[in-house]
C-alpha cells in the first residue's frame, strides 16, 4: 500500500473483504471503503515518520466492521470498544464463550415475538445481567428491528408484516409463517458468523473494551482511569505505562 499509486490503492480497497459483527444502525456499507482509504493513508504517513501504530483503536465500535476489517498484520494489536453493555458483552462472548452465545441465541429464538424483542431492547443493557443473556439479546435486538435500531423508543419489530386484523389487547398480529421462517434464518447467521468471529477474535490480538470514550482515552495514554465495571467506590485502575510508550492509531465514529 506504501509503494502503490492511487489507482493501484483504490483497487485494492475495492478488492477488500469488510466483516460485520452485529447488524447496526449507521453501517459502513457505502462509505466504509472511503473511510479505510483515509485511516490507510495515515497509517503509512505514520510509518513513513518512524512511528508504526501498533494499537489500532474503534472507539465506538458499534457493528464491528471497521476494527473487524482492517487487514491481518497491520496493527499487533486491536482494540474494539463500546459502552453498551449488551454490543460489549456480545464482543466478549464471541471471543471466550462463543458457543454458550450461539446456544442462547437459539433458546432465545425459540420464545422471540414482538413482545419479547421489546422486553429486549429495554433488559438488555442491565449490568446485572448475565453477559451471555446481554449478547444474544443485542444480537437478536439488531437482526430483527427494522434499520437495526436499538432505541426503544424508536425501534420496530421486523421479522414479519403485520395482519390487518388485531388481537384483543389492540396489538398488532403478525404473519406467523413469514416471523418463524426469519427467526429461522437468523438463528443460522448467528451459527456461522459466530464462530468466524470467535477464530478471528483469539487468533489476532483483540482487546474488548467496556470504557466511556473519555476513560479510553486515558486508558490508552496512561492517564488515571476508571473500569466502567467498577462499583463506585473502587479506585481508579493506575496507569498502564506499556500503552503509553506505544504508537496507536484512533478511529472515533460516534
Amino acid at each position: 500500500y506504501e509503494m502503490a499509486g492511487k489507482r493501484q490503492r483504490k483497487q485494492w480497497l475495492q478488492s477488500l473483504h469488510t466483516k460485520v459483527g452485529l447488524s447496526y444502525f449507521g453501517g459502513k456499507s457505502i462509505i466504509g471503503k472511503y473511510i479505510f482509504n483515509h485511516i490507510f493513508n495515515l497509517t503509512t504517513k505514520m510509518i513513513q515518520d518512524g512511528k508504526r501504530p501498533e494499537i489500532f483503536i474503534d472507539a465506538f465500535t458499534g457493528g464491528g466492521k471497521m476494527g473487524l476489517s482492517v487487514p491481518h498484520g497491520w496493527y499487533p494489536i486491536i482494540v474494539m470498544n463500546d459502552l453498551d453493555y449488551g454490543v460489549y458483552s456480545f464482543y466478549k462472548c464471541c471471543m471466550n464463550n462463543h458457543i454458550e452465545l450461539i446456544h442462547m441465541i437459539e433458546q432465545l429464538g425459540k420464545i422471540m415475538s414482538s413482545s419479547m424483542f421489546k422486553i429486549f431492547l429495554t433488559t438488555r443493557e442491565n449490568r446485572d445481567l448475565n453477559m451471555i443473556a446481554a449478547g444474544a439479546m443485542t444480537f437478536w435486538c439488531t437482526a430483527s428491528s427494522f434499520n437495526c435500531m436499538l432505541d426503544p423508543d424508536s425501534a420496530r419489530y421486523n421479522l414479519a408484516h403485520v395482519k390487518e386484523e388485531k388481537g384483543q389487547n389492540g396489538e398488532p398480529l403478525y404473519d406467523q409463517t413469514e416471523e418463524a421462517a426469519n427467526i429461522e434464518k437468523i438463528i443460522k447467521i448467528s451459527k456461522k458468523r459466530i464462530p468466524a468471529l470467535h477464530k478471528q477474535l483469539i487468533e489476532e490480538n483483540y482487546i474488548i473494551e467496556n470504557l466511556d470514550y473519555k476513560e479510553l482515552i486515558k486508558k490508552y495514554n496512561g492517564l488515571e482511569w476508571k473500569d466502567q465495571t467498577q462499583k463506585k467506590e473502587d479506585e481508579p485502575h493506575p496507569p498502564i505505562e506499556e500503552n503509553k510508550r506505544k504508537n496507536k492509531l484512533w478511529y472515533f465514529d460516534p
